[in-house]
């Protein structure tokens, strides 16, 4: 009872500041974009009841599981019931991402075997990290030079196209097991290690990659890992993603109180419109976008991975990614991707999201057995990231291959358990 009181009011703080966030400046700034404030009672009501069932049914206990769901609890679906209340979703929005969520924390329960194809040590993945690290920028820097180098975070979007058509499209993917792969499992290894030679080598190839190719993920996910690692050495449990949560939350209030209240500036609030905006309110908006349109056009059924082998026609002009970027934000080279409610209702509805959920499930059990082999906080912290982007980023076909979420777990299976010699 104690540990659930303490849940509750730690989840009611968080979601107070952050509607103080959404109203004082995401609502402000962003209207136009969907982020809208048509509170009433009802949805009130509705909402306290999802929020009361999230509380809930998270789960508690201080394992890899437990870590990582309470951080897509804190981080997406709490968000989702915030701007619910506040009319920016649909009751079915969130209803589905609501159920969506105890399926995932179900099917996350199930018992799974340990592997462990050792042999290698913790030095030879660091070294390894290194090496193919180093190999991927200087294949970039090869094809593309630094031409259109640039470090501006605020700039990335000025020079992206560019740097697409100069690179071929397997770069997107090498791109992405970096950020979320290769570079947060060879930092949190130097760590370990006490390697601060090869830490910095990887930091400066961290920050040229991210120069070259300009995805913020490239240099936000490898220092967040990083954070919840040294966070996980000094807080036990779900506690040290209430420590890194809190943060988080705590920048953006404190950013968008002075600026509103202190200065009343009149432009977007820095890190709130980079991190919390982007991460924390954009995909459950997102969600509810691909549930309107996919409730007057016809699901998808994955045609676009069946049309390679079974030569099907696809049912739409274009994949919806594009297709909402087109109808909800007007543009046709815009490409809105979003995690399993959304892309698993554009496949085949609730059902399609219920799917992805119990994958995504089984991934995060799978994670939870090997962390008990190899340690909480390195599996942890190497293996959020991979999922996270399933469940808010991407189409889980996507997540698995193209970013890296396949190739993270298979990793897992041949770390070197904790008690071998490293």
């Amino acid at each position: 009872m104690q540990v659930f009181s303490f849940h509750f009011l730690f989840y009611s703080l968080i979601a107070a500041a952050l509607a103080l966030v959404y109203l004082l400046d995401i609502t402000v700034y962003w209207y136009s974009a969907g982020f809208t404030n048509n509170f009433s009672v009802i949805t009130l009501a509705m909402g306290l009841l999802f929020f009361a069932l999230l509380v809930i049914s998270c789960p508690k206990e201080n394992s890899a599981r437990g870590i990582i769901l309470q951080f897509f609890a804190l981080t997406h679906v709490l968000p989702s019931i915030l701007i619910y209340v506040y009319g920016a979703i649909s009751l079915k929005t969130g209803f589905i991402v609501l159920l969506a969520f105890l399926v995932l924390v179900a099917a996350s329960s199930v018992r799974m075997p340990k592997l462990a194809f050792s042999g290698l040590t913790e030095r030879h993945f660091m070294y390894g990290a290194l090496a193919l690290q180093s190999l991927i920028v200087l294949m970039v820097i090869r094809l593309q030079g630094f031409g259109s180098f640039n470090l501006d975070i605020m700039k990335v979007y000025d020079f992206r196209r560019e740097v697409q058509d100069n690179l071929p499209r397997i770069f997107s993917m090498l791109n992405s097991w970096s950020g979320k792969v290769l570079l947060p499992l060879g930092l949190i290894l130097t760590i370990r290690q006490r390697s601060y030679f090869i830490l910095s080598a990887l930091l400066l190839l961290m920050v040229l990659l991210f120069g070259l190719t300009q995805h913020k993920t490239t240099l936000i996910l490898p220092l967040g890992a990083l954070l919840i690692y040294i966070t996980l050495q000094k807080v036990a449990g779900v506690r040290a993603i209430f420590s890194v949560v809190s943060l988080m939350v705590a920048i953006s209030f404190v950013e968008v109180l002075v600026s509103s209240l202190v200065f009343n500036t009149s432009t977007p609030s820095f890190f709130t419109s980079l991190v919390v905006r982007r991460a924390l309110f954009l995909p459950p908006l997102l969600n509810d976008y691909y549930v309107q349109l996919f409730n007057s056009e016809p699901f998808v059924f994955w045609a676009g991975i069946l049309d390679a082998v079974f030569n099907l026609q696809y049912p739409l002009p274009m994949p919806p990614a594009f297709l909402v970027g087109l109808d909800f934000f007007g543009a046709d080279d815009m490409s809105a991707n979003t995690g399993f409610v959304g892309s698993g209702y554009a496949n085949a509805g609730t059902t399609g999201a219920v799917l992805y959920a119990f994958f995504l499930g089984l991934a995060i059990a799978f994670v939870r057995s090997q962390a008990k082999r190899v340690g909480t906080a390195m599996v942890a912290s190497v293996a959020i990231f991979p999922i996270y982007t399933g469940l808010t980023a991407s189409d889980l076909p996507s997540t698995l291959i193209s970013h890296g979420l396949l190739l993270n777990l298979l990793l897992l299976a041949f770390l070197p358990s904790r008690t071998a010699d490293n």
